[in-house]
C-alpha cells in the first residue's frame, strides 16, 4: 500500500489535523515519516530541507497526508490522491484568503519505490496575516464541496480574486461571486446583491455616501464596460473591504446560491 503526500506552501495550520483519510500536518509536526519524505522531496529538486529555511513566521509549509493508498504504479497512486488533496488545498486557500500553492507530491509505493514530482506555480501570496482554518471548519467547507457543484467554484474564484495583483480585476471576479450567490432575487444586478446579502444579515458598509457594494460595482462596470483599470490605493483598500465581505457571505450561504426562503448560519 502507498502513502502519498502532497506539499503546499504559504499555508499555514497551528496544529495537526487528522481525518478518517488523510491527515493535514505542518512541516513543524513530530512525523518522522513526514520529515524523511521532505527531505527527499527537497534533495530531488536541489533544494535544502531545513526547518529554518522552509518555515518563517510568514510562509509555512504543510503537507496532506494520505496513507494505505491502494495503488499498482506511482501515477495511480497520485491520480488516486490527487482529487482528495487539491480539494482540502482549495478548501484551505479558500479560508486564508488566496494563501497557499501546491509544491507537488512524494510517493511512497511501499515496496522500496519512490519518487517525488515538483509542481511549478505561480499562485501569489496577498497576506501575511493567516485565517485559521480548524478542523471542524475544514469539514465544513469539503462537505460544502460535496453537496452542491457551485462550492468548489465559488471557493477557488474568491482565492483567484485574492491572489489578483489588479485590485479592479480582483474586485470583478468578486463580483461574479456575489451575482452568483444573488442569482435568486428579484431585480437588477445590484438589487439582486444586495437584497441577498440583507437577507443573510450582512452590513453593506456606508462610504463617502455610497455602499460598498456600490462603490465595487461602479469599479466592476469601469472594468467590463469601459475597459479602465484601476490600481490606485484606494481601489486596493476596496478590494480587501469587498474581499472580507465576500468571505462572510459565502461562509454563511454555505457556498453556494442563497435561497431567498432560506436560514444561514450567524
Amino acid at each position: 500500500m502507498a502513502t502519498v503526500i502532497w506539499f503546499f506552501d504559504q499555508l499555514y495550520v497551528p496544529k495537526e489535523l487528522r481525518f478518517d483519510d488523510f491527515a493535514v500536518l505542518p512541516l513543524s509536526a513530530e512525523d518522522s515519516a513526514l520529515h524523511a519524505a521532505a527531505r527527499s522531496f527537497a534533495d530531488s529538486f536541489g533544494r535544502e530541507f531545513t526547518f529554518a529555511s522552509w518555515q518563517t513566521p510568514t510562509v509555512d509549509m504543510v503537507a496532506i497526508v494520505q496513507r494505505d493508498v491502494s495503488a499498482a504504479a506511482i501515477d495511480e497512486a497520485l491520480s488516486a490522491t490527487a482529487p482528495r488533496a487539491m480539494a482540502v488545498a482549495s478548501a484551505l486557500i479558500y479560508s486564508q484568503f488566496g494563501r497557499g500553492r501546491p509544491l507537488g507530491a512524494f510517493v511512497d509505493m511501499g515496496n522500496g519505490e519512490y519518487e517525488a514530482r515538483y509542481v511549478v506555480s505561480d499562485y501569489r501570496k496577498v497576506t501575511d496575516v493567516p485565517i485559521v482554518s480548524e478542523q471542524e471548519e475544514l469539514l465544513r467547507i469539503l462537505d460544502a464541496f460535496a453537496d452542491h457543484p457551485q462550492a468548489k467554484v465559488f471557493a477557488d474564484l474568491f482565492s483567484e480574486a485574492c491572489r489578483d495583483t489588479n485590485p479592479s480585476a480582483a474586485i470583478a471576479r468578486l463580483w461574479t461571486i456575489l451575482e452568483g450567490l444573488a442569482e435568486r432575487f428579484p431585480g437588477r444586478k445590484h438589487q439582486k446583491v444586495a437584497r441577498a446579502l440583507s437577507h443573510l444579515g450582512i452590513t453593506n458598509p456606508v462610504a463617502r455616501g455610497r455602499t460598498l457594494t456600490q462603490r465595487a460595482y461602479k469599479v466592476r462596470n469601469d472594468l467590463m464596460h469601459g475597459g479602465k483599470l484601476n490600481a490606485s490605493e484606494q481601489t486596493a483598500e476596496l478590494k480587501a473591504e469587498l474581499a472580507d465581505l465576500v468571505w462572510f457571505a459565502l461562509r454563511r450561504s454555505g457556498l453556494r446560491e442563497v435561497d431567498p426562503a432560506g436560514t444561514f448560519l450567524p
